[in-house]
């Protein structure tokens, strides 16, 4: 074999070692970049966190709702429309009625609270002054009327879809509904409670 050949054999042989020891490399690389995971995010991933509710609104709808004397010595009823119905329709017309059982003859004020389906609260009655062993409602089944009075207005209760809560309260003295009912509640005497939840479909 002659120097010149035996060069090319050299020279063809390095060449061949390159290429095989950067095909290795290459092929490594390829498979360490296929067992990596992808950095795409899914849709669940990329959803926001639902933060928790912190408004002072709904610390008072959980103040309203957890309200409860388990020895109540005035005993509330309230019920729409018709005793133990609680399945209604947007197209109904709703009548509140309420009544007391008092054997203390002691002054009470009631109030009565609605959740609606989205969550708002309202005061549906504020502070009326009860009137034992005997039923009233809301609107009025009979309006007074004085002389000179164009006109009456009454409250009427208007239901949403969904899940209306009520929560029916009486106290020994008016409620300011601003303040920490809390606070209000462990200050005074407290009479009674009841609640009522309905269903409503279109």
């Amino acid at each position: 074999m002659t120097t010149k050949e035996i060069l090319i054999a050299a020279f063809v042989a390095l060449v061949t070692g390159i290429l095989i020891v950067h095909y290795t490399v290459w092929l490594e690389s390829s498979q360490d970049e296929e067992a990596q995971p992808s950095t795409v995010s899914t849709v669940e991933d990329s959803r926001p966190t639902p933060s928790e509710p912190t408004t002072e609104l709904n610390d008072m709808i959980e103040q309203v709702k957890q309200l409860h004397h388990p020895n109540a010595p005035i005993t509330v009823t309230f019920w729409l429309n018709v005793p133990g119905k609680i399945h209604f329709t947007l197209d109904d017309e709703i009548t509140l009625y309420y009544k007391f059982n008092d054997n203390t003859d002691s002054k009470g004020y009631f109030s009565l609270f609605n959740v609606s389906p989205k969550g708002s609260l309202s005061v549906q009655l504020n502070n009326k002054p009860i009137q034992s062993n005997r039923i009233d409602s809301l609107p009025k089944s009979q309006i007074d009327w004085q002389p000179g009075q164009l006109m009456t207005m009454d409250t009427r209760i208007s239901l949403e879809p969904g899940t209306e809560y009520f929560k029916a309260i009486v106290t020994s003295e008016p409620i300011t509904l601003e303040a920490d009912m809390t606070k209000v509640l462990q200050n005074m005497t407290f009479w009674g409670t009841s609640e009522l939840t309905v269903f409503v479909s279109l």
